[in-house]
């Protein structure tokens, strides 16, 4: 009976910690636009909207928080800030991984940037839609289309774009010599291109002659994208996007000596990555490293420290990662018979 009164009086107080809890995320809200109401500049408090968007998006009061910095953006004539509140709404969706609303936001973010004439936003935004579209087999006319129409705009940064993604379109087609001088021409005519735009075309570069096992070609645009990573992290603390992106470059030339099983130029990229390693890296950073390491003592047949690297990558891909199980299986299993374990 004390355990049927009790279960009662636990249905009961449900009501009320819902209630709570609605309430403590209502007060939440209130106050954020109480503070916002208390900063005098204008583009401030549609940044501090921002970032309160940023902050709690997913929950319902993210888009309130956001439509407030357009309106106010509209109102005050702000126009960058409200550019950049229409490309956040597009992220929004592309954080949900909604495809079909995305699309929809980045209509409305193309008629402000029109009757702006501001489209860096917007053409960021369509490179990512065309990312997300790749495997509806569409996208190569779509990136013709961004082309075309940065070239009728006179949108040097915008052709540079459509360039990106009319050669990420051919090489998710197959296409892998149109992807390689589509890049060419990316490079050639855009020599002034910044950092980030070369560390992604040497990257996808190095990745398509890996494809086509061009194995000097891809090693020689992964030393470019290491060169380029180098001049812009001279002189500043190593951060740690820092590190994940030099990890994933040493890591890179791994997976190629793995290939031509260059023992010596393997062990020196993988004492490179173990510089830029920590444990808290991304799962894929993860996997690949431990795959690596448990790689090369394979070929060094240092069989205990061999198996402990596998089983370390094969426990984080475990549900997560089914190929890449696969391949590390398989690799085990080759091991064990190689030490007639059987």
């Amino acid at each position: 009976m004390k355990k049927i009164i009790l279960f009662i009086l636990l249905l009961a107080d449900i009501p009320f910690l819902t209630e709570t809890h609605a309430s403590t995320k209502q007060q939440a809200r209130d106050s954020i636009f109480q503070t916002a109401a208390t900063i005098p500049n204008d583009s401030i408090r549609c940044i501090f909207l921002r970032n309160a968007f940023q902050q709690y998006i997913g929950q319902e009061s993210a888009t309130e928080y956001l439509d407030s910095a357009i309106v106010l953006a509209r109102r005050k004539q702000i126009h960058g800030k409200e550019l950049w509140a229409l490309f956040d709404y597009c992220r929004q969706y592309e954080y949900l991984a909604d495809i079909f609303n995305q699309q929809k936001r980045l209509l409305i973010l193309k008629e402000a940037s029109y009757q702006y004439k501001d489209y860096a936003f917007y053409y960021t935004m369509w490179l990512s839609v065309l990312q997300a579209r790749c495997a509806l087999g569409d996208t190569i006319m779509q990136a013709q289309e961004m082309r075309d129409e940065s070239t009728r705009l006179n949108y040097k940064k915008g052709n540079f774009i459509a360039a990106l993604a009319l050669a990420q379109a051919y090489d998710f087609a197959g296409r892998y010599d149109e992807a390689i001088e589509i890049y060419k021409q990316a490079l050639e005519n855009n020599p002034t291109a910044n950092e980030n735009g070369l560390l992604i075309i040497h990257g996808n570069l190095a990745k398509l002659y890996k494809k086509q096992e061009k194995y000097p070609q891809a090693l020689s645009e992964y030393q470019k994208q290491l060169d380029v990573l180098t001049k812009v992290s001279k002189g500043l603390p190593l951060s740690d996007t820092f590190k994940t992106i030099f990890l994933e470059i040493e890591t890179s030339f791994c997976k190629i000596y793995m290939i031509t099983k260059d023992q010596e130029k393997l062990i020196q990229h993988l004492k490179k990555a173990e510089e830029y390693y920590s444990d808290n890296v991304y799962l894929g950073a993860y996997i690949n490293y431990h795959s690596l390491w448990g790689f090369y003592y394979k070929l060094t047949k240092e069989w205990d420290k061999c198996f402990r690297e596998l089983d370390l990558a094969l426990a984080a891909c475990r549900g997560t990662d089914p190929f890449n199980e696969n391949d590390l299986l398989k690799s085990k299993a080759d091991a064990l018979l190689e030490t007639g374990r059987y």
